[in-house]
């Protein structure tokens, strides 16, 4: 498994940040970044405004400016929803 912990902990180790963070949530933490911040906005998002986009008869540019559109308030409702949901699952 990639994501246990050791990053989030070494990131704080290299800022002098004495924390006494468990590995177990030092990995959650990791996960659910790598979810949020990686997955979803560079491949979730894209595949999804592409077929949703097909589905409505959209052509591709017409998807590609709905999802630019779309994108930034999307984002901030997923990130306010789902970084504490996966932080819990995760953990």
């Amino acid at each position: 498994q990639n994501c246990d912990g050791r990053y989030i902990l070494n990131f704080l180790g290299q800022l002098s940040f004495d924390s006494s963070v468990s590995s177990a949530a030092a990995a959650a933490a990791e996960q659910t970044l790598a979810f949020q911040l990686g997955i979803v906005p560079f491949l979730y998002y894209p595949v999804f405004f592409v077929f949703t986009g097909a589905l409505q008869g959209l052509s591709i540019n017409q998807s590609i400016i709905r999802g630019k559109e779309n994108f930034i308030p999307l984002m901030k409702r997923n990130l306010l929803f789902w970084l504490p949901v996966q932080f819990i699952v995760f953990d």
